[in-house]
């Protein structure tokens, strides 16, 4: 057995041992040390857990949050240019289905990392919303049914953050995604745990943990299991792991955290924000002839953007819409990618 074997074990390794927990091989020794309910638990939370590829290469995790929304890293959807999304590239692989790539709307921060900085003391907000229309419960009309995808989503947050020593665990797809072309669902399940929680200098709330992580990693949640519900909610999201110390067995890992934290409350407004403007673009309603009506609707559309506008601003945040603007809106907005 090598050495990865011993701090993580792969989907179907886990679905072996759920099928026969008296398995006597050596990757059973860690799950039999988990509590029966933490492993099922923990295997059900994998469903909402999915591998992003780019292009067809794999570049890091994502999960589900609900209403079609994947979190993931702005580095995994942003590798070739900061300032758009790559995420209209994505193919999300979950463990029962592969969502291929498709034009996406996506909420994402700026990057605002200074050259030398490292992974605890950069300044970026490095998280990233991406909307996947094929399993939203509103699924649009235009997505056929057989293409639609029941996907359960992490809605549920911790509202609190991890505590240092708290247990924690990781559902991902690393172990070197440079390696292979088709990195398998991972589940870090040793004796990981919070070792330091902190604030750093630019306002970013981290935690630092000893859960496995290699490339391919970065979006992963980092799990902790709520004994009173009985299942495993989302403390942060992991983005970055010292590649120097990546087989050393308490290698320190970062994440984010965003549960209760100013990223993700900032973007729910934005996501409504943007199903307005979806619904304001539709060609239909501007095939009307030039009339007092249509000066008021344009008005008001153009009202909505700057509105989208401003609050983008105040929060650094930046989006890539699918939809065109309308004939005749004249916009233009650094932090607002529409479809040309």
């Amino acid at each position: 057995m090598d050495f990865y074997d011993k701090r993580r074990v792969t989907r179907g390794q886990f679905e072996d041992f759920l099928g026969n927990p008296q398995d006597t091989r050596p990757f059973c020794d860690l799950l039999r040390k988990m509590p029966k309910d933490q492993r099922e638990a923990l295997f059900k939370t994998g469903e909402s857990v999915c591998r992003i590829d780019i292009n067809g290469h794999p570049e890091g995790t994502g999960f589900h949050l609900g209403g079609g929304w994947i979190l993931t890293n702005q580095h995994v959807i942003c590798c070739e240019d900061e300032e758009r999304s790559n995420a209209s590239s994505a193919s999300f692989v979950f463990p029962h289905r592969t969502i291929e790539s498709d034009p996406r709307d996506v909420v994402f921060a700026y990057f605002q990392d200074p050259e030398g900085t490292t992974a605890v003391r950069d300044s970026r907000k490095d998280l990233a919303l991406i909307h996947v229309k094929e399993i939203s419960p509103l699924t649009d009309e235009d997505v056929p049914l057989q293409d639609r995808v029941c996907v359960p989503g992490l809605l549920y947050p911790f509202q609190e953050p991890p505590e240092e020593g708290d247990r924690v665990f990781l559902i991902h797809y690393g172990d070197g995604v440079e390696e292979k072309c088709d990195p398998p669902q991972q589940f870090s399940v040793s004796d990981n745990e919070v070792c330091l929680s902190f604030e750093n200098e630019h306002g970013n709330r981290l935690s630092v943990h000893t859960a496995h992580s290699r490339p391919g990693s970065s979006g992963a949640p980092l799990l902790v299991f709520n004994e009173k519900e009985k299942k495993f909610l989302v403390a942060a999201v992991h983005y970055a792991g010292p590649p120097k110390l990546a087989e050393i067995i308490d290698s320190p890992g970062f994440a984010l955290w965003y549960a209760n934290h100013e990223w993700l409350q900032n973007t729910v407004p934005v996501a409504g924000k943007i199903g307005i403007i979806h619904k304001n673009c539709d060609p239909s309603l501007w095939k009307m002839p030039d009339s007092a009506l249509k000066t008021t609707m344009r008005d008001q559309f153009l009202e909505m953007c700057y509105d989208l506008q401003q609050y983008l601003h105040d929060h650094s945040l930046r989006v890539t819409l699918t939809v065109k603007l309308p004939d005749g809106i004249d916009f233009s907005c650094e932090s607002i990618n529409f479809a040309e």
